[in-house]
C-alpha cells in the first residue's frame, strides 16, 4: 500500500509572516476516502499546495510515491468548447492523436514501436470512446449537449464546476485532492458528486464544508486544529460525535482545575495577610526573632502555594487546546412586525424573452424560515430579486407589507473593496455592534483598517452576513449564505436562526442546513420541466 507521508513538516508564509504548520507529521494511505476539515484559515488549501508541490515546506519532508491531481484547476484553453476542455483535462488525447498520426506516416520500425507505446496509452485511457463517456456523465451531472458545445469561459459558475468535476472521475492512475467542490453546485450536482466519490474512486482527500457529502463518501477524517492534525476513522458524523465527547471531557477537567485554582488563590491570599500582619507585629515586638521566624515560615508556605497555582494555570492552558472560542450570534428584535410579510401569487418573470419563473406562489408569515431550492438556472435568485423589487414583473402579484425593513445578503458580497469602517459609516451601522457579531464569526483584530481586497472569500461572506444581521431587519433575504464558510460557522448560523427565530427567505444547497433550520421548503422548477 502506497501512502502520502508528511514528516515533521513546518510551513510559514513570509510576507507578512504567518505560521501555518509546525512539526506536522501524518501518513495518509492511498485507499483512504478522507475528509479534510478545519476552520477557515487553518491551512487546508496550504496543505494541498504542499502535497502538489506548489509550496515547499519551511522544514521537514513531504513524500508522495504516486501522481496527485488538484481540484479546482484552471483549464489550459478556457476559450475552447467545454467538451474539449473536459477531454483534455482527463488526458492529453490531442497530443497522442497527433503523435500517432505522425509516427504512422513515417512507417519505419522505430516509429511503429513508438506508435505502439502511444496507442497503448490511448487505449488505456479509453481514447476511442472518451467522447461518448463524457456525454453520458455530463448528462448525469446536468450538462446537456448545448452546454458542452459552448466555450468553457462563457459557462456559469455552477456549469463550470460541473464540467471540471467530470475529469476527477474519468482520469485514471491519479489520486484526487479536491478543494471545496460544492460551491455553486445545486442539490442534484452534489448528489452526483457524492455518488461518484463514494463508488468510483479507490482513494482521495476532499476538503469540504458540506456535511452531507462528507457523510456519504468518506471513511476517514483528517481534522486540522489549532495545535496540529488529528486523524480518525469514520465519516464526519462519527468524527463530530467523538469530538463532542472529548470536548465535554476536557471542559469538565477545565472546570475542576479552575475551582481548585480559585480555592488555592483564596488560601494564598489568607497566608499573605497573616504573613503581613506578623511582619507588623515583628517591628513592635520586644523579641522579634520568634515572630520573624514564624513570618518567614508562613511566607515560604504562601510562596509554595503560589507556585502550585502557577503550575495549575499552565496545566489549564494545555486543556481545551483544540476548543475553539465561540460566541453566539444575536440580532436585535424588531418591536413591531405584521403577521404577513410577503405574498407572491402566480408570478411569471421573463428576461430577454426567456421565461425564468412561471406560476410561482409563496407566502411568508412572521417567524417563517423558508428555503428556496431547485436546480441551477431555475430562477431562485430571480425570485429573491422580484421580491426585493429589482426585476420587472410582467404577470402575477407580489405583496410586501408596508414599511417593513428587508436586509439582503448576496451570492457576491456587497462590500468587496475599500475599508470596512468607511462602508459602515456610509450605511449608518454601529461599529461596536458590528465588531461583536464579527467576533462571533471568528473575525477579530484590525478588520476595520485592512482593505477588503485583502480578505478571503470566506471573510467577505461573513462580513456580508454580519451587515445583514446588524441592520436589525424584519425580514432577512439570503442568497447561498454558506458559500466559502467552514462547518463551525455554518453551525453557528444554524444556532442563530433556530434560537433567534428571525423571519427569513434563503436559497441554499446544504442539505444539513436546510433540514436543521427551514420551517418550509419551496422547490422551483425550470419552466417547461
Amino acid at each position: 500500500m502506497s501512502q502520502i507521508t508528511l514528516n515533521n513538516v513546518s510551513f510559514h508564509y513570509s510576507t507578512p509572516y504567518q505560521e501555518i504548520f509546525r512539526s506536522l507529521s501524518v501518513s495518509i494511505p492511498d485507499d483512504w476516502k478522507a475528509a479534510l476539515i478545519g476552520r477557515n484559515g487553518r491551512g487546508k488549501t496550504t496543505l494541498f499546495k504542499l502535497l502538489t508541490g506548489i509550496e515547499k515546506p519551511s522544514s521537514g519532508a513531504v513524500s508522495i510515491p504516486f501522481e496527485v491531481k488538484y481540484f479546482p484547476y484552471l483549464p489550459k484553453n478556457p476559450g475552447e468548447a467545454a467538451q474539449r476542455v473536459i477531454k483534455e483535462s482527463i488526458a492529453p488525447y490531442s497530443f497522442w492523436e497527433e503523435k500517432m498520426n505522425l509516427l504512422l506516416e513515417k512507417g519505419d520500425d522505430e516509429s511503429l514501436r513508438e506508435y505502439s507505446v502511444y496507442f497503448d496509452l490511448y487505449m488505456h485511457h479509453d481514447g476511442y470512446i472518451i467522447d461518448s463517456i463524457i456525454e453520458r456523465e455530463a448528462d448525469r451531472i446536468g450538462l446537456d449537449a448545448e452546454v458542452l458545445n459552448r466555450p468553457f469561459d462563457t459557462l456559469s459558475g455552477g456549469e463550470k464546476t460541473r464540467a471540471l468535476i467530470l475529469p476527477l472521475f474519468l482520469r485514471k492512475d491519479s489520486f484526487p485532492l479536491i478543494d471545496e467542490p460544492t460551491d455553486h453546485l445545486d442539490l442534484s450536482g452534489r448528489e452526483y458528486l457524492a455518488e461518484c466519490l463514494a463508488g468510483n474512486k479507490k482513494g482521495f482527500i476532499v476538503a469540504s464544508h458540506d456535511r452531507y457529502l462528507l457523510d456519504r463518501c468518506t471513511d476517514h477524517v483528517i481534522s486540522i486544529n489549532k495545535t496540529g492534525i488529528k486523524v480518525m476513522q469514520g465519516n464526519y458524523s462519527a468524527w463530530k460525535y467523538q469530538s463532542d465527547i472529548e470536548e465535554e471531557f476536557e471542559q469538565r477537567r477545565y472546570d475542576n482545575i479552575q475551582r481548585e485554582i480559585n480555592s488555592l488563590e483564596k488560601a494564598a491570599q489568607q497566608r499573605r495577610k497573616w504573613s503581613d500582619s506578623k511582619e507588623k507585629e515583628k517591628s513592635g515586638a520586644p523579641d522579634s526573632g520568634f515572630v520573624s521566624h514564624k513570618a518567614a515560615k508562613m511566607m515560604k508556605r504562601a510562596t509554595s502555594i503560589e507556585r502550585r497555582i502557577e503550575n495549575n494555570i499552565e496545566n489549564k492552558k494545555d486543556l481545551l487546546r483544540n476548543k475553539e472560542r465561540e460566541l453566539s450570534l444575536r440580532m436585535k428584535a424588531s418591536l413591531k412586525m405584521p403577521e404577513r410579510l410577503i405574498s407572491v401569487n402566480g408570478l411569471n418573470v421573463r428576461l430577454n424573452e426567456n421565461e425564468i419563473l412561471s406560476g410561482v406562489y409563496l407566502n411568508v408569515f412572521k417567524g417563517d424560515r423558508i428555503a428556496i431550492t431547485g436546480s441551477n438556472g431555475c430562477g431562485k435568485t430571480t425570485l429573491l430579486n422580484a421580491i426585493e423589487g429589482t426585476v420587472p414583473v410582467k404577470e402575477g402579484d407580489i405583496f410586501v407589507a408596508p414599511n417593513i425593513k428587508i436586509s439582503r445578503a448576496y451570492q457576491n458580497p456587497l462590500w468587496q473593496t475599500g475599508l470596512l469602517k468607511d462602508h459602515l459609516f456610509e450605511a449608518g451601522l454601529d461599529m461596536t455592534n458590528f465588531r461583536f457579531v464579527m467576533s462571533a464569526l471568528e473575525m477579530t483584530g484590525e478588520i476595520f483598517d485592512h482593505p477588503l481586497e485583502t480578505f478571503s472569500k470566506g471573510q467577505l461572506r461573513k462580513i456580508d452576513l454580519c451587515r445583514s444581521i446588524v441592520s436589525s431587519p424584519q425580514l432577512l433575504i439570503w442568497d447561498e449564505p454558506l458559500n466559502y464558510l467552514d462547518i463551525s460557522s455554518r453551525e453557528q448560523l444554524e444556532e442563530f436562526l433556530i434560537s433567534q427565530k428571525p423571519t427569513i427567505i434563503f436559497v441554499e444547497h446544504d442539505r444539513f442546513f436546510i433540514e436543521a433550520v427551514a420551517t418550509e421548503v419551496i422547490r422551483l422548477e425550470k419552466p417547461g420541466e
